[in-house]
């Protein structure tokens, strides 16, 4: 009996430890796509802030992250309406790159908090689309302008 026991113990401690996060946090929809480190070539879809639209992309197999979905209907189910934040409301997150290619690059991150446009000067790559190549390109996605001053 005591060995049945700890055996399920271990079994589900696991499952535990290999499971992917949840899908349903807010920002679920504002990840990039990801195929993940294995070499299967599954056809998935994910969310694309930017178009508003479900795109394909070649699923790897494993780890990856949540916007990632079997069919285009189950994409749009998930990620197209009112429920889903701005892009330029997801807070900035990066990663390590997957590929040694990737040379460090300025961008910009509209960081919501302080109405702001931060600049990011890094080697890691962006984890998720609050991304922006120069300060017009957020100012057009993010729609903000700061008021100038009076002298």
């Amino acid at each position: 009996m005591q060995f049945i026991f700890v055996v399920t113990f271990v079994f589900l401690a696991c499952s535990m430890v290999d499971a992917k996060p949840t899908k349903g946090t807010k920002y679920t929809c504002a990840l990039y796509p990801d195929d993940g480190p294995c070499r299967a070539h599954i056809p998935q879809f994910y969310f694309n802030m930017t178009t508003k639209t479900c795109e394909k992309f070649i699923y790897g197999g494993c780890e990856g992250n949540d916007n990632s979905f079997a069919d285009e209907d189950e994409c749009l189910k998930k990620c197209k309406g009112s429920e889903v934040p701005s892009i330029c409301s997801v807070p900035y997150e990066d990663q390590e790159c997957r590929y040694t290619i990737h040379k460090p690059q300025k961008r910009y991150y509209y960081n919501e908090t302080y109405n702001e446009c931060i600049l990011v000067n890094s080697e890691r790559c962006p984890k998720n689309q609050n991304i922006f190549r120069s300060k017009k390109d957020y100012q057009r996605r993010c729609k903000i302008f700061k008021p100038k001053r009076r002298a």
